[in-house]
């Protein structure tokens, strides 16, 4: 251990972290965080990066944790730097990806009397954190240094249980800031002991009502750790279960509808009733697709079950009637075993939609003019097998989930709070944590906005940029609405003559560009075989792709 803060809560703040086994640190410059930098660069038990802008930073952390569910430390000064991490901790929130924030913070009575770099930090992320701490100021006596300790232990336990997110401690530094001592700090560690719970008390008479129900559905969200295997869905179809998921569920299985949007657009009119569940369970996070939320919205289903460990009372479909305190994996598990086959009338309903909605996919995109569309389709099939799939929001992630949940790809994005600012710094932050290829799908927009994902050093092999440029906001002309006013260019498409060939240049990354099919199979080809960071761009017809896109929706419903 090399050289630590002279200021003993600081080197026992780092010695804890160290000893309860957070390895990674992101800094962002300053000097008020003086003391911390100081002692997380001198430990030398942590690999540190530095990163100037914070929120990249912010999104470059929840990238790394997302990769294996272990907490990033990020490290800012005082004042506004603290704020620009609210984007990445909002969606790490609503992700339930554990973070500590470290925030320096000046001294207390100097809050709000005029003093530089200095404002009301504490309680600034009180919303979209699992909880937030305040250190003593100075904690001089070996009481206030036993508390600051307790604290830290408190903190890095919040990370984790009883649910995964981020956890703010502010630190209030007095100057001198930069002192420095050789210390081998002793603090008080406490190791939590978190139990996993089993299935809940009423299991049996949860199964029970499972059996009588005729029409049973699964819809399983968001979910990083692949909680649901395969074989269980599978052998949940075989006892008459319909099973729909989205590619972020991670969940794919032969037996499960993944393309919800294509399927729910196929529905007949006069048959719609048919299809709508008498029991609905649903597990895991958020849902991309709109069609199926205004859609079961509308209908009046007799029983909704959320599972979730500890926020099961999430009524996303305005009919819920039971929240299950439990980890979804066991249930269906459970459920999968326990059932008795039933009536398959109604699994055997979706299975034919599906298969007429697959056929007409399969027709369509073989007459499709090149498009997003199009690109989409040559892309997904091209990325290689153990992939990591990095979805930036808008419309990157619904057009995926048009096409195949490939079970040889691991698909992520930030679907917490669905915000494009971070994207590309996620998929960055993920790259530097796996070896697998990490490829980036990406808009235009959202691609320039995180633009700063590559002011650092940085610079992961396996990071694959592909942005699909249609000149501004796309998703604004497929949505209902802004095309019916007189602004859709300016106020809500934004549309940009631009590309992404100078940030590739500023930032020495390989590039091409690309407009055509012939011209994306081999640009795909070049972005595979790329030994760096690499952007494909895609440009397409700005005019015609929503266009496509409706002529797509309507020839499946016909």
């Amino acid at each position: 251990m090399g050289k630590l803060s002279d200021k003993p809560a600081i080197a026992d703040l780092v010695a804890i972290c160290a000893a309860r086994g957070l390895k990674r640190v992101i800094i962002s410059p300053g000097s008020r965080n003086a003391p911390l930098s100081i002692s997380f660069l001198g430990h030398g038990g942590f690999d540190v990066q530095v990163i100037g802008d914070e929120r990249s930073a912010g999104f470059i952390a929840l990238g790394m944790s997302q990769s294996d569910h272990k907490p990033t430390i990020l490290v800012c000064t005082s004042g506004s730097a603290l704020l620009n991490y609210l984007p990445a901790v909002s969606e790490a929130y609503y992700q339930r990806i554990p973070l500590l924030i470290l925030s320096a913070d000046r001294p207390e009575e100097w809050v709000d009397q005029m003093e530089g770099q200095t404002m009301r930090q504490r309680g600034s992320m009180s919303n979209f954190v699992n909880r937030e701490f305040h250190l003593p100021q100075e904690a001089g006596s070996a009481d206030r240094q036993w508390y600051s300790a307790r604290l830290v232990n408190d903190a890095i336990t919040a990370t984790h249980w009883p649910k995964c997110g981020p956890v703010h401690v502010n630190i209030p530094l007095k100057e001198p800031l930069y002192g420095q001592i050789e210390a081998s700090p002793e603090p008080k560690i406490i190791h939590p002991s978190i139990s996993t719970p089993g299935l809940p008390s009423n299991y049996d008479k949860l199964k029970g009502e499972v059996s009588e129900a005729q029409k049973v559905m699964v819809i399983l969200g968001l979910d990083k750790t692949q909680s649901v295997s395969a074989d269980t869905l599978a052998r949940l179809a075989k006892k008459g279960v319909v099973i729909l998921n989205e590619t972020s569920s991670n969940s794919a299985s032969p037996q499960a509808l993944s393309w919800i949007d294509r399927t729910i657009a196929a529905i007949p009119e006069s048959e719609r009733q048919a299809f709508v569940p008498d029991l609905l369970i649903t597990a895991g996070g958020p849902l991309v697709s709109k069609r199926i939320k205004t859609w079961l919205r509308n209908e009046k289903i007799a029983a909704h079950w959320h599972v979730d460990e500890v926020e099961a009372e999430k009524d996303l479909f305005q009919s819920l009637t039971c929240s299950i305190y439990c980890a979804e994996g066991p249930l269906l598990e459970a459920f999968a075993s326990d059932l008795p086959e039933s009536d398959p009338t109604y699994l055997h309903r979706w299975e034919e939609l599906h298969k007429k909605v697959l056929h007409s996919h399969d027709d369509f995109l073989s007459q499709a003019p090149f498009s997003d569309l199009k690109a989409y389709q040559t892309i997904l099939e091209m990325i290689p097998s153990d992939s990591i799939v990095q979805m930036a929001n808008s419309a990157a992630v619904r057009y995926v989930q048009l096409f195949p949940n490939r079970p040889d790809i691991t698909y992520y994005g930030n679907r917490g709070v669905s915000g494009i600012e971070g994207c590309t710094s996620t998929a960055m932050g993920l790259s530097t944590q796996v070896e697998r290829p990490v490829f980036l799908l990406s808009g235009d927009m959202a691609f320039r906005y995180d633009g700063n994902a590559f002011w650092n050093d940085l610079r992961p092999k396996n990071l694959k940029c592909i942005v699909i440029n249609n000149h501004g906001g796309g998703i604004f002309r497929i949505i209902p609405g802004p095309d019916s006013t007189d602004h859709l260019d300016r106020a809500f498409e934004a549309h940009q003559e631009n590309s992404a060939e100078k940030m590739a240049r500023m930032y020495d990354l390989e590039y091409r560009v690309v407009s055509d099919e012939p011209e994306l199979k081999s640009g795909m080809d070049w972005l595979i075989a790329s030994q760096g960071p690499a952007i494909l761009e895609v440009f397409t017809p700005r005019e015609k792709n929503a266009d496509i896109l409706r002529e797509y929706f309507e020839f499946l419903g016909q």
